[in-house]
């Protein structure tokens, strides 16, 4: 029943939510050009291609850099904001790089992501990346390998759970303490 936003990276599992817009992850998409970068003779070469297409997505960045004000945020975004990153998608779409080198394949996730990376201009309360989340569940990654031997099913579903509540709480700027303790005395209301 869930309906809204769904920031994310761009696996297309994502997809399979209903009635939900996925917002892609632009950081994600920096990360690919990035990528393409450390691999040239000189990693800090930005007239490349890939170092063109992550200056372009660094000037996205900082067209909203430090703003914390909704109505200035939302009109930077209908402006400078789709503005430098309609620009961005046109470079890549004129773009000669080889198909399967680092550069093609950014290049290629940027132009397939372009409708869920665009979507943070719809709404000044969309984020730009997926990063809090991704910190969110970090704990969680991590520790994996200490509940290895946890075997079963619904521990993984109680883990899961309670990591969720831990975090939503920390988010929140909640004392999880607190929280959990007036949690379990009223979550029978």
């Amino acid at each position: 029943g869930f309906k809204g936003y769904i920031h994310c990276d761009g696996w297309s599992g994502y997809d399979k939510v209903e009635d939900a817009k996925r917002v892609g992850c632009w950081a994600h998409a920096r990360r690919y050009f990035k990528e393409a970068m450390d691999v040239q003779a000189d990693k800090n070469d930005y007239s490349t291609i890939a170092g063109q297409g992550f200056l372009m997505i660094e000037k996205i960045f900082l067209s909203e850099h430090k703003i914390t004000d909704k109505g200035k945020l939302k009109t930077i975004r209908q402006t400078i904001g789709k503005e430098l990153a309609e620009e961005f998608f046109s470079y890549c779409k004129e773009a000669n790089t080889l198909p399967k080198s680092l550069t093609g394949k950014a290049i290629l996730y940027a132009i397939n992501q372009r409708e869920n990376l665009m979507r943070y201009l719809e709404n000044e309360n969309l984020e730009m990346t997926n990063n809090r989340a991704e910190r969110a569940i970090k704990p969680f990654v991590i520790g994996r390998k200490n509940w290895l031997f946890c075997n079963t099913p619904s521990g993984a579903v109680a883990s899961a759970r309670l990591y969720s509540v831990i975090e939503t709480a920390k988010a929140n700027n909640l004392k999880i303490y607190d929280y959990i303790v007036w949690l379990f005395e009223n979550i029978h209301s």
